[in-house]
C-alpha cells in the first residue's frame, strides 16, 4: 500500500488493505465512501498493484463524492452500491445553497462521509447519501434554516445531472504547473508560484508544491478560493509557437 504521513490517510488506507484482503481471500464484494477526490487518488495509487477489480461510484456519471466497490469476480452494478439519492424540495425564492443544506444534515448527528454530493436546483436539491443514513434524513430533515423542505427518495438510475462548466482557451509556453495555475487565474507566474508553495493548488484532489510539475490531459486542477478546472489537451502551436491549451471551469 501507499505511504503517507497524514493519520487519516493512514487509517483510510489500512481499511482499503482490510478489504482488499477480505475480497481476495473471501472473494466478497466491498465498499469504502464516500471519498473525496483526494481520497479516491490515494485508492486507486494504492490499488495499482493489488490485482483486485475496483470501481468507484457516487450516484451519477462524474460525481466528485464516491463509493470505492472491491469485487473479486466482475463489475459491481450501481444499484449494488450502498448509497440512495433523497430529493429535497423547497420554494424557489429560499434560494437555499450547498452549504445551506450540509449544515442542517451535519445537524442531524450523521457523519460527513455518509454524505455524498450534494446538486443545488431552483426549488430542489438532490442528496446522494449513504443508504443507513437515508431513514433518518427522511424522518428528521423539514428545515433547512427557516426555509421548510419536503424529502423524497428518487432511484439513482433515474436521477438525471448535466455538469455545467465554462470552456476556456488560451496560449501558454508550457505544461508546468506554474504557467497553469498563471494562466487559469489571471496573474503573474510569480503570483501563481505563492499559490503552488502554500499548498493551495492540488491535482487529482492531491496537493501539489511543485511549480515544475507538468500537466496531463485529464488532469483536475484546484486553486482555493478560485474554482476547479479540468485539463482538456493541446490544440496545435500558435504563430509564436506556444501550446494552444483547453480548459473548463465547473461552473
Amino acid at each position: 500500500m501507499a505511504f503517507t504521513s497524514n493519520r487519516e490517510d493512514q487509517l483510510l488506507l489500512s481499511r482499503l488493505e482490510d478489504l482488499c484482503a477480505g475480497a481476495e481471500n473471501r472473494y466478497r464484494t466491498s465498499f469504502l465512501g464516500f471519498l473525496d477526490e483526494r481520497q479516491r487518488k490515494l485508492c486507486t495509487d494504492a490499488l495499482k498493484y493489488r490485482g483486485v477489480p475496483f470501481r468507484f461510484f457516487g450516484g451519477y456519471e462524474d460525481a466528485e463524492r464516491t463509493f470505492l466497490g472491491l469485487s473479486p469476480q466482475e463489475e459491481i452494478p450501481d444499484e449494488e452500491f450502498p448509497l440512495e439519492c433523497v430529493c429535497l424540495s423547497f420554494r424557489e425564492c429560499d434560494a437555499l445553497t450547498h452549504r445551506d443544506i450540509l449544515g442542517s444534515l451535519m445537524g442531524l448527528n450523521i457523519k460527513r462521509d455518509t454524505i455524498g454530493d450534494i446538486i443545488v436546483e431552483p426549488g430542489k436539491a438532490l442528496v446522494f447519501l449513504t443508504a443507513a443514513v437515508v431513514p433518518v434524513v427522511m424522518g428528521e430533515l423539514s428545515k433547512v434554516g427557516r426555509s421548510g423542505v419536503r424529502c423524497s427518495r428518487i432511484p439513482c438510475a433515474e436521477v438525471s445531472v448535466t455538469r455545467k462548466f465554462q470552456e476556456l482557451s488560451g496560449t501558454i509556453t508550457s505544461l508546468r504547473l506554474d504557467c497553469v495555475v498563471s494562466f487559469l487565474t489571471k496573474a503573474s507566474r510569480s503570483e501563481a508560484a505563492r499559490l503552488i508553495a502554500a499548498g493551495k493548488v492540488a491535482l487529482d484532489g492531491l496537493p501539489s508544491e511543485d511549480p515544475d510539475r507538468q500537466l496531463w490531459e485529464g488532469c483536475r486542477i484546484s486553486i482555493r478560493g478560485m474554482g476547479k478546472f479540468i485539463y482538456d489537451g493541446q490544440n496545435g502551436l500558435s504563430k509564436k509557437n506556444r501550446l494552444r491549451v483547453l480548459f473548463r471551469r465547473y461552473i
